[in-house]
């Protein structure tokens, strides 16, 4: 099994330059975390709503000026759709992120988290994928 078997497709992504006030409301109107970030079809970056309280509350950044870009978090770490689900979970862990955007030939195809992985691990696998990431989540 590979990333392409279990990443989400499609994905809800922002622009650069919509609005931190936008993307938050798209992450409540979706009850997600996250929005990835695409210039076209090009994945540029993420935005949390963990950026947005810890980078813009703060600062006291007006939210219906500033926009994503200014917040978000750049993306370097990326998987390719045939990769492992092993090396997804080998690179959340040494990073310590939650969340890989999977990309092919520099477009954006999908995304990955955890959760994706704990859902669809098969039974045996489950259980070491669950205590490897155990510590991580929790």
């Amino acid at each position: 099994m590979n990333l392409s078997d279990i990443m989400k497709n499609p994905i809800i992504t922002v622009s650069p330059t919509d609005t931190i006030l936008y993307a938050a409301k798209i992450m409540s109107k979706y009850n997600i975390g996250y929005i990835l970030v695409v210039d076209g079809h090009t994945l540029v970056g993420i935005i949390t709503d963990r950026d947005i309280v810890i980078r813009c509350i703060p600062s006291e950044i007006d939210c219906k000026i500033c926009t994503v870009d200014k917040i978000m978090t750049n993306s370097a770490i990326v998987l390719h759709p045939s990769d492992s689900i092993k090396k997804a979970v080998s690179i959340m862990i040494d990073s310590n992120i939650r969340r890989l955007p999977v990309v092919q030939d520099g477009s954006l195809k999908g995304l990955i988290t955890i959760f994706d992985i704990l859902k669809s691990s098969e039974i045996s696998n489950k259980i070491e994928i669950s205590y490897d990431l155990t510590e991580f989540i929790f």
